[in-house]
């Protein structure tokens, strides 16, 4: 899986024409950051390999959820 993993990064890499913009938030994996404000995630699995293509609204919601501090382990911790 490990090998695979690297394969998917460096095909992402390929295709976009730039390296991963950083890892991503409370996962291991990898993301790239769009110019058009969107995302790709390439969550590091066990089992399975997953592209996550977000819109540029919901990277931004990430995004505001860490300018907040918002914990990604709890970010439900105090909804009713």
């Amino acid at each position: 899986m490990a090998q695979a993993y690297s394969d998917m990064v460096g095909a992402i890499t390929s295709c976009l024409g730039f390296p991963p913009s950083g890892g991503l938030w409370g996962s291991a994996g990898v993301k790239w950051d769009l110019a058009n404000g969107g995302r790709v995630n390439l969550p590091q699995g066990l089992s399975a390999l997953l592209v996550e293509v977000w819109s540029k609204q919901l990277a931004d919601v990430e995004r505001l959820q860490i300018s907040q501090g918002v914990d990604p382990e709890h970010r439900l911790d105090d909804v009713d």
